[in-house]
């Protein structure tokens, strides 16, 4: 081998050896957001859920809004990490109300309060299984924690 070959060689080893940044704990969940897209609800949900199954993790379907309180007190709380150990390998499949109500109410995904978590079948169709609606305020959020646990441990 020549000594261009050689330096190669070993420039590609080193290259390769180098440290790489930690990947996303798998433990924590996640929030994955829909862009806007015409396929239809529930296909993106039956993909989701495949997603989801080979990457070891449970999936609901969120719907929040910007304006809703609660919606943004779980954003901050999964931003933290102050939910880890109550929702361990979560992955959620975030609809936006604004963006997405006509194509959610389509695909049988809306209820009357916000936030909704929503386990679904494997075809993508929601179950009668959910959690909606929130207090405002601490107290509030630790109740919907706790049902989220639940809803998250029947799966």
């Amino acid at each position: 081998m020549n000594r261009l070959a050689t330096a190669s060689a070993i420039a590609l080893l080193a290259l390769s050896c180098q440290h790489q940044p930690p990947s996303v704990d798998a433990r924590r969940p996640e929030v994955v957001t829909v862009s806007q897209t015409n396929e239809p609800v529930a296909t993106q949900v039956k993909h989701a859920l495949g997603k989801a199954k080979r990457d070891g993790r449970k999936l609901l379907v969120y719907v929040s809004a910007t304006w809703c309180e609660p919606c943004v007190r779980f954003h901050e709380a999964i931003d933290a990490g102050r939910l880890d150990s109550a929702l361990p390998n979560l992955r959620l499949l975030e609809f936006d109300f604004d963006k997405h109500e006509e194509r959610l109410a389509d695909a049988k995904y809306l209820q009357q309060d916000l936030p909704l978590f929503t386990v679904p079948n494997p075809d993508g169709s929601p179950t009668q299984r959910y959690v909606t609606g929130a207090g405002k305020g601490p107290q509030g959020f630790a109740e919907l924690t706790t049902k989220l646990e639940k809803l998250t441990e029947q799966r």
